[in-house]
């Protein structure tokens, strides 16, 4: 299944800045079953993209601008292909199990194997575990199951977590929001002594089942050809690494696996080095960001046809309230001495 992606971001001022930089993560990973078929981003005020990668190999794009701005948008159109949810075994062989242990020993999966502030076993984990007898098997895939499904079965899901992650809170309160339940699920595994790390990406199916998300065709937002609405579809699951399936992507609160509904777009040891635009500049002022994204059959060219799609975007995220582009200084002076002399 290939799906067209038009993502934006919108960086709003209270005042006008200066020499601002800015670093964002727009464009989607190609890897396991994703493949990335073309990816195309643009800005306004105009600025070339300078693209590398950081050490977990997630695609940064930072831009410069030198001049005085008080609005920034950047647009990013990706076509993506996805294939089907992976079909895991119901347990391991002996064989998977020593690959397992032997791929684990490997020092690629250090990053994933260490716990950080937010992936602890802390009081409140070990309390979980030992609570709901999720003590290792002999079997790292039962164990995985198991975990996952207690998680779906026991917590309530919530939109969002009040302030920091804090596991411990969470647990007691058996409410999880899907950031804190990938955390949960990436703690538990990593105790385990299986690699497991935090993916983010987009949801671009929200409202379709695991079982119906293989037979829809995604042509916008909103089930219709052409453009979608415009929508924030930001979404964070675990993924745990196994033989032969490789990095598999779980979605502890909704007990399924990640597969066509999702586009992954970065990943990391915790949600600390997940997507996230930052900016530094010169000037005080404050920053408003705006993100939205739909989905549709994206028709791009170069020159004026980039330019009529940031005018689209533009109004599709905030209306009708273009901001008008300032003429420099010496112009402006220009133009009302001319005027005075009329």
């Amino acid at each position: 299944m290939h799906v067209a992606i038009h993502h934006v971001k919108r960086l709003r001022l209270s005042a006008p800045v200066r020499e601002i930089h800015v670093e964002c993560q727009m464009e989607p990973r190609s890897e396991g079953g994703q493949g990335l078929h073309s990816f195309n981003l643009r800005s306004r005020p105009k600025t070339k993209p300078f693209r590398r990668w950081d050490d977990l190999g997630n695609i940064i794009h930072a831009l410069d601008n030198p001049r005085e701005v008080s609005d920034i948008l950047i647009v990013a159109d990706s076509i993506v292909s996805l294939s089907s949810v992976p079909i895991l075994p119901e347990q391991f062989g002996e064989d998977d199990r020593a690959r397992l242990k032997a791929i684990s020993a490997k020092g690629a999966f250090w990053d994933y194997l260490q716990p950080t502030d937010l992936t602890r076993v802390s009081k409140g984990v070990a309390g979980f575990i030992e609570a709901q007898a999720l003590d290792e098997h002999n079997d790292p895939l039962v164990s995985l199951r198991r975990l996952h499904a207690t998680i779906h079965r026991l917590f309530e899901p919530v939109a969002a977590d009040g302030g920091e992650i804090n596991l411990d809170r969470s647990i007691s309160q058996a409410r999880l929001s899907p950031v804190s339940a990938a955390h949960l699920m990436v703690a538990i595994a990593r105790h385990w002594g299986v690699p497991a790390r935090i993916a983010a990406g987009l949801n671009i199916d929200p409202g379709l089942s695991a079982d119906q998300k293989g037979e829809v065709d995604l042509k916008s937002a909103d089930g219709r050809a052409g453009e979608g609405r415009l929508l924030d579809r930001s979404a964070i699951w675990a993924e745990i690494f196994l033989p032969d399936a490789e990095w598999v992507g779980f979605d502890p609160l909704a007990g399924t696996l990640i597969g066509l509904g999702h586009v992954k777009m970065a990943v990391g040891r915790d949600q600390r080095d997940l997507p996230r635009i930052k900016h530094v500049y010169k000037g005080d002022a404050e920053v408003e960001l705006t993100t939205a994204i739909s989905l549709g059959a994206i028709d791009t060219a170069d020159g004026e046809a980039d330019e009529a799609l940031l005018d689209r975007s533009l109004s599709q995220i905030s209306g009708d309230d273009r901001p008008q582009r300032k003429r420099p200084a010496h112009l402006q002076a220009a133009q009302q001495q001319q005027q005075q002399q009329q």
